[in-house]
Parts: structure tokens; sequence; C-alpha cells
């Protein structure tokens, strides 16, 4: 019974090992026919006020300061520059997970005991002030051995 316990955990095991090294395919956009799909094509219209800056179709003046002021202040505007500057963000830090990462820290901790705690008979001189001084660093990297980050990147 024992024995095959444990090689049932042992094939389990191995079955779960192999299994961890399934690399998922990279996904290929299925290729989508659009040649008549609609009934009637319309040709754009060259010449559409959609094309003209919005200075030159007002031309008050105080109307165009109004407008910079409203598209300065325009809450919503700004709201969607800074998503699309984490979303760049994002981006930088997905594709830097491919490279190496390495850290460092300094540090410098001043400590000082007091003669009460140590118990020493008086007439004993000990310093009783220490600095420690630390500097450390470290590197990592990982491999993308089965595709994690290669896959996270799409």
């Amino acid at each position: 019974m024992k024995l095959t316990y444990k090689y049932s955990s042992l094939i389990i095991g191995f079955a779960i090992l192999a299994l961890s090294a399934c690399v998922s395919k990279k996904y290929e956009r299925p290729a989508v026919k659009s040649d008549n799909l609609y009934r009637d094509v319309t040709t754009a219209d060259t010449t559409t006020i959609a094309d003209l800056p919005w200075k030159t179709l007002f031309a008050d003046a105080e109307l165009q300061s109004l407008i910079e002021q409203g598209l300065a202040e325009n809450l919503d505007l700004k709201q969607a520059i800074e998503r699309i500057k984490i979303a760049e963000a994002t981006l930088a830090q997905s594709k830097g997970a491919m490279l190496p990462s390495l850290q460092g820290d300094l540090s410098v901790t001043d400590a000082k005991q007091s003669r009460a705690a140590l118990n020493f008979p008086p007439g004993i001189n000990i310093n009783l002030e220490t600095q420690t001084y630390r500097a450390q660093l470290s590197t990592s990297w990982e491999a993308d051995i089965w595709g994690k980050l290669s896959s996270a990147k799409r």
C-alpha cells in the first residue's frame, strides 16, 4: 500500500512537472474577408469640415481664447492624458521584464546603549555608541524558459 502510494505520488509529480513546461502558442489573428460586407459603399468627401483647424473655423478672438481656456482646464482630457502615460509606463515596464534588474541599498544605523542596561560595575568605561554601515547590491534575471514573460508581453 505504501509503495503504490509512493509510486502514484511520484507519477503525479512528474506529470505536473511535465505539464508545467507547456508553452502557450503565440496568438495569430484569423484572416477575415471584409470584401462585400457592405452593400452601399460611399466614398469619403475630401472637403469635410473635420479637416479644418478650429481656429480657422471660429474667427472671433474672444471665442478662440475661451476655447483654448476650456481645452487647457478640461479635466476629462487631463485624465485621458494621464491614463495614456500610465499605459506607456506599464508597456515599458513589461518590456523591461526581459532584462536583468539591479538593486542597491545603502544604510547607516546609529545605536546607543544605556549604562544601566549592561550591568557593568562602576569604573569600567565602554563605548556605548555604535554605528553600523551597510552597502548591499543585488541582481536578478529571470530566464524566459517556459515563455512566461513573452506570453505576458502580448
